[in-house]
C-alpha cells in the first residue's frame, strides 16, 4: 500500500508539466504545483536531448492519466475504479521507468533520491511526514 501511494505521489509530481499546470490550473487544481520543470532542471547535467525525450515521456503520459481520471470520475461502480487505479498505477511506474532510461547513472541516483518516488526534485520530502508534523509546512 505504501509504494502504491509512493507511485501515486511521484506521478503527481511528474504530471504537473506545462500542458499538465494549465489543464490543473483550468480546473482549479494544481495552482501550488511547480510543475515537471523542477525534474527538468533539477537533475544535473541534463543534454537537451534527454530534456526533450523526458518532456514527451511526461506529456504523453500526463495525456495517458487524464483520459484515466475522466473514465474513473464517470463510474459509480467500485470495481471499475479499482480496475481504473490499478491501470493508472502501472502506468505511473512505466513512466517512471522510461524517465530514467533517459538517465545517466548518476542522473539516476539523483533523480531516485530527489525526484522519484514522492519527493518533489527539490529535496522536500513534505508528503511523507506524518499529518501531523506537515501542518505550516505548505
Amino acid at each position: 500500500m505504501k509504494l502504491i501511494k509512493t507511485i501515486i505521489i511521484a506521478a503527481i509530481i511528474i504530471l504537473t508539466g506545462s500542458s499538465g499546470n494549465e489543464a490543473l490550473a483550468q480546473s482549479g487544481r494544481g495552482k501550488h504545483k511547480q510543475g515537471n520543470s523542477d525534474i527538468l532542471h533539477s537533475i544535473p547535467d541534463l543534454t537537451e536531448a534527454q530534456r526533450s525525450s523526458i518532456k514527451i515521456i511526461q506529456n504523453k503520459h500526463q495525456k495517458e492519466l487524464e483520459l484515466l481520471r475522466k473514465e474513473k470520475r464517470s463510474t459509480t461502480d467500485e470495481k471499475v475504479k479499482a480496475r481504473i487505479k490499478i491501470e493508472m498505477d502501472a502506468k505511473k511506474k512505466k513512466n517512471i521507468i522510461e524517465i530514467k532510461k533517459q538517465l545517466t547513472p548518476d542522473q539516476e541516483k539523483y533523480y531516485d533520491k530527489n525526484c522519484a518516488h514522492g519527493n518533489n526534485c527539490n529535496g522536500n520530502h513534505g508528503m511523507h511526514m506524518k499529518k501531523q508534523d506537515r501542518k505550516g509546512k505548505f
